[in-house]
Order: C-alpha cells, then sequence, then structure tokens
C-alpha cells in the first residue's frame, strides 16, 4: 500500500506541473482507475476470504 502512495503522490506532483486541461482529463482517468483499483482489490481479498473459509472448513463427512 505505501508503493501505492509513494506512486499516487508522484503522479499527483507530475499532474501539478502539466497544463491544466491535460491535468484535468488524467485527474479524470486516475479517478476512475482508482476506483476500479478498489473494487478489484477489495474483490480480491473477499475472494481470498471466501476461499479461505472454505479450506478451513472441517470436513462433513
Amino acid at each position: 500500500m505505501l508503493d501505492v502512495g509513494r506512486s499516487l503522490a508522484a503522479t499527483v506532483a507530475q499532474m501539478q506541473n502539466e497544463p491544466t486541461t491535460w491535468r484535468w482529463a488524467m485527474s479524470t482517468e486516475t479517478v476512475i482507475w482508482s476506483i476500479l483499483g478498489a473494487f478489484i482489490v477489495v474483490g480480491g481479498l473477499l475472494g481470498l476470504a471466501a476461499l479461505w473459509s472454505l479450506i478451513r472448513r472441517p470436513r462433513e463427512h
């Protein structure tokens, strides 16, 4: 998570040096990708938790 924060901070710093229109397009795209990334991360964690509970569940035979 720290690497993501560092890269995001570097991206924001780079966007502030760009022209306004380019910065707006980049910020919109960044927001969309960050939302998609959050959904992917949450979905992956939920999937791993479900798999873990299935694996750890005692066999009912």
